[in-house]
């Protein structure tokens, strides 16, 4: 709790001090909102009391109440370097919300930790889960992304869902300790890319372009690959499919593309706790995506910048 109350001020004040850092930001509404919200943030969890109740009903409501700041920054930003093009282009844009976003997976993490621990209705303390089991995660994602195909009234893809696990038996699932959120919502954002990918050129006769996830492992690490057939992205673009202002999205389909910003989220949740996301691109046949999580406990170390160390972002994740 101690440590709690000391290190999610600083990280708050961190990304206040990044807000301020932006040309005009106080002429956009939505970092106005983001840096009121942080303001409060900061002020409720420096004052709160030692009482365990008082301090859980603050956390709670900070995380109630910023679920929304993802899209707000990615549509504050968008809006700034329209503002100020000659200073907000994709380069400052990509780097800026790398540190920002990446801080505040941090801060969520301490945070859900923190109720996850005192929760005693849950069957592990804490967000890691001892037996996360990947092949169940993928499963049920899967199942998401076509239920939400299906409420839109959208053809349904096939998603298959397969494992080989060098550590059990063929074909069991595979189970390693981590944060199950993470898996899913990475999982997620590409499955929503190749879906929507796929319903663009494939709009009948899915049967024939299905989409494959494949789990493995070994004792080290563990790999989900994920592979469309539709149609790839065209080598020039692979690069841009990283930035927070590129997007292939076309009108009609927001409920599988939210702010277009899924993949540099999700390259951000693999590399919190040192994984990786990676994509092939074959332009005229599907795109390949490969997820990397440290299977050893010990090498899974938190990733956060600060001012001093801010996070360096390497274009090499596409081929």
């Amino acid at each position: 709790l101690e440590f709690l109350k000391e290190e999610y001020p600083i990280r708050c004040a961190e990304r206040i001090e990044l807000i301020e850092s932006l040309p005009s930001w106080s002429k956009i509404e939505e970092l106005r909102e983001v840096h009121s919200r942080h303001w409060k943030s900061f002020s409720a969890i420096r004052n709160v009391s030692d009482a365990m109740d008082s301090f859980t009903t603050v956390a709670k409501d900070i995380l109630s109440n910023n679920k929304d700041v993802v899209g707000l920054m990615a549509e504050g930003i968008q809006n700034l370097s329209q503002l100020h093009p000659e200073l907000c282009d994709t380069t400052f844009v990509d780097n800026f919300l790398d540190q920002f976003l990446l801080n505040r997976i941090g801060s969520n993490v301490l945070l859900n930790q923190y109720l996850a621990s005192i929760d005693k209705s849950r069957r592990n303390p804490g967000t890691v889960d001892p037996e996360c089991d990947v092949t169940e995660l993928c499963k049920e994602t899967a199942e998401e992304v076509r239920r939400i195909c299906r409420y839109y009234q959208m053809p349904v893809p096939n998603i298959g869902v397969e494992t080989h696990d060098v550590t059990t038996d063929e074909h069991a699932d595979l189970k390693f300790a981590f944060i199950p959120g993470i898996i899913s919502y990475i999982v997620q954002e590409i499955l929503k890319n190749s879906v929507r990918a796929t319903l663009e050129l494939y709009s009948s006769d899915l049967d024939r372009h299905p989409i494959h996830i494949i789990i493995c492992g070994d004792q080290k690490r563990v790999l989900i690959h994920i592979s469309d057939r539709a149609g790839g992205i065209p080598f020039d673009a692979t690069q841009r499919i990283w930035s927070y202002l590129y997007t292939t999205a076309k009108e009609g389909q927001s409920f599988l593309a939210g702010y277009g910003i899924g993949l540099p989220v999700s390259r951000l949740y693999a590399n919190y706790l040192g994984g990786s996301l990676n994509l092939v691109s074959l332009p005229g046949f599907g795109t390949h995506a490969y997820v990397f999580f440290p299977r050893l406990n010990n090498e899974q170390v938190e990733m956060v910048p600060d001012k001093d160390h801010p996070v360096e972002r390497h274009n090499v994740n596409v081929m």
